[in-house]
């Protein structure tokens, strides 16, 4: 397969186990800088962030030095052993237990984060992982599922992509905040407005075709546009700054803004 598997173990599903390697499904694509030290540039100086006791200055800490503590009040912690944390319910480590499954539409998206897996058989688990997915096909479900990393335990949900099984991380309902804590309402809408706003997302709605993907047509152009000014600076040319677009003028009234987007829009949007 050539990719590095970013976690190797077991998927549970009821009392069966199936053998299973996890693939990061996704790449970021941003560019990475180091922070360097302009004196020092011909030497290599980068900008160092060791970890650095506040009180007495030391920086030269071993891993046994340091310990975990729980801030209690300002300038005070519960300091925090490993016997402390022994005999939580964290779960076993090398399994992804399957607990539930539920329709897609069910799982709220405000629950998805973070990066995404596939989900491949282990050696051995081949029968069973096509077993799971056919199932799961026939039936349109996704499963909820848990599992422990870095002795945290974490909330995933098990779909499919193609031949494989998708794995998204999903947030507990602890970490989402209530959308009652924004917003005051909302303002009144004139009927003309409402109109002419449907006409626009009418315009700029997208015809799918038949296993289309509406995504594919979007890229970073930042990122792009950065690589390509790197790659000049490289190679010794001389980057050219193109003059930035001026936002909207200032004063044109929504409704008017609405009628200009509609005759500015594209007649019609179709993906195949």
């Amino acid at each position: 397969m050539g990719k590095r598997a970013t976690w190797t173990g077991t998927l549970g599903f009821g009392l069966v186990s199936i053998p299973v390697k996890l693939y990061k499904g996704n790449e970021d694509p941003t560019v990475k800088f180091n922070q360097l030290h302009k004196e020092c540039l011909d030497k290599g100086g980068r900008i160092e962030q060791p970890k650095r006791c506040s009180v007495c200055g030391k920086t030269d800490l071993a891993p046994e030095d340091i310990i975990k503590g729980y801030p209690i009040g300002k300038d005070e912690w519960l300091p925090l052993g490993a016997g402390d944390f022994e005999g939580l319910p964290i779960g076993d480590a090398d399994t992804i237990q399957i607990v539930e499954f539920v329709d897609p539409a069910v799982v709220d998206k405000r629950y998805i984060k973070g990066d995404f897996y596939y989900g491949v058989p282990d050696k051995g688990g081949a029968k069973a992982f096509a077993l799971l997915h056919a199932g799961i096909k026939e039936e349109g479900k996704v499963g909820i599922a848990k599992y422990t990393l870095r002795d945290k335990q974490h909330l995933v949900e098990i779909g499919l992509q193609g031949d494989v099984l998708i794995v998204h991380p999903l947030k507990y309902n602890a970490e989402i905040r209530d959308v009652k804590e924004y917003g005051e309402g909302l303002a009144e809408v004139k009927p003309e407005e409402l109109n002419v706003a449907r006409q626009l997302i009418g315009k700029l709605t997208l015809k799918l075709g038949p296993g289309a993907d509406c995504l594919l047509k979007y890229h970073d152009e930042y990122t792009e546009a950065l690589k390509e000014r790197i790659e000049t600076k490289l190679a010794g040319g001389v980057v050219k700054v193109q003059p930035v677009v001026g936002a909207p003028k200032e004063g044109v009234g929504l409704l008017e803004a609405l009628v200009a987007s509609v005759n500015a829009a594209e007649p019609e949007k179709v993906a195949v």
